[in-house]
């Protein structure tokens, strides 16, 4: 499941990775790879983010997780810009 916390991060993240995303010459494709840019951008803050972990392994299961991950939460993005568009 998606975290809230982390849609939320991308939706205050930078406006200009958006700025073209309603525009009406940008394409479908265009529109997804803005939401994978931007999933990415989330994996990144996550994969950096302190937790519990004491070794490297965080990294390995964090890599690993966003790897499983990283369709979905672009799916999430475009599901939710789509929502700001209408």
């Amino acid at each position: 499941m998606i975290s809230y916390l982390l849609l939320q991060q991308v939706y205050y993240m930078e406006i200009g990775m958006f700025k073209d995303y309603f525009s009406p010459t940008t394409t479908d494709q265009e529109r997804r790879v803005l939401a994978v840019q931007a999933a990415l951008e989330v994996a990144k803050a996550s994969v950096s983010a302190p937790s519990a972990y004491a070794s490297g392994s965080k990294t390995k299961a964090d890599l690993k997780n966003v790897s499983q991950e990283i369709n979905e939460l672009a799916d999430a993005i475009q599901a939710a810009m789509k929502t700001e568009e209408q």
